[in-house]
């Protein structure tokens, strides 16, 4: 009896270490799921072109085989739209694009316009750095492609009508009265005749194909700002300051007198 009595507690000793180890694979697997899903955007619905769910994309067979998860737009809506041509390695970890040192270099331009305010004052560098994360996420980052391109490879122009629609859905649906280009690719996007060296920082009109008219005005992107590119960082300053007098309708009235000005800006002690 006292078997049967052993036997029958190791059998339920088993089966209760069977269910808890059960239970704990369950939640381990559905946390693994919905970290996958806030990574990947999969909690992102997108009825554009026949694709139901982002995450399943698949039209773009070589972006497929490259890409680790999709990185959709991020940040608040509201007067001004910042788009880059595609994410990098970071923004794919973060699942948002223009983070990093890319991120901070963008939300230290924005406060020069007056888009965001930072009270960097007295401040430690590691808090600095807090401010600015936390002013990022007050403005609205989209890419024109959505998934991370492979090394030192450029998106072909079907990719970028594979993502297109995404993108003017997301413009037609919250009608930024702003919208600013980052870099080279994201500019052609907007404006394919330009080009940067001649058009950065000049306010344009666009039209979206519903018809609703915006302004765009083309960027370098912050990374073309990095430490060693002084000279850079400073006229992208002064584009992002005039950016600021646009928005507060002091905006210049011709390209050549934007110019004009720009260089007087350029050569005064405010950016010396």
């Amino acid at each position: 009896m006292n078997r049967s009595v052993i036997n029958m507690g190791a059998t339920l000793a088993g089966g209760i270490a069977f269910s808890a180890l059960y239970v704990v694979n369950q939640v381990f697997s559905a946390a693994i799921a919905m970290r996958k899903s806030i990574l990947t955007g999969a909690h992102v619905r997108c009825e554009f072109a026949g694709i139901a769910n982002l995450f399943n994309c698949t039209r773009c067979p070589r972006l497929c085989d490259s890409r680790r998860a999709i990185v959709t737009g991020a940040g608040k809506f509201g007067v001004v739209m910042v788009v880059t041509g595609s994410p990098n390695y970071k923004d794919e970890a973060a699942g948002e694009p223009l983070i990093g040192w890319t991120g901070q270099r963008l939300a230290y331009l924005a406060s020069l316009a007056g888009i965001v305010t930072l009270d960097e004052a007295g401040k430690s560098a590691p808090e600095i750095r807090l401010i600015r994360d936390e002013a990022l996420q007050s403005i609205r980052r989209e890419s024109v492609i959505m998934c991370r391109l492979p090394r030192n490879t450029k998106v072909t122009p079907k990719e970028t009508a594979n993502c297109a629609p995404y993108l003017l859905d997301t413009i037609a649906t919250h009608l930024p009265q702003v919208i600013i280009s980052l870099g080279t690719p994201a500019m052609k996007w907007f404006a394919p005749a330009d080009t940067l060296a001649s058009s950065h920082g000049w306010p344009h009109r666009w039209e979206h194909p519903n018809g609703t008219m915006m302004i765009h005005v083309a960027m370098h992107h912050p990374y073309a700002a990095y430490p060693s590119y002084i000279e850079r960082a400073k006229v992208m300053e002064i584009d992002w300051w005039y950016l600021g007098e646009t928005l507060a309708g002091r905006a210049p009235k011709s390209h050549a007198e934007f110019l004009k000005r720009r260089m007087e800006t350029h050569a005064g002690d405010r950016w010396g």
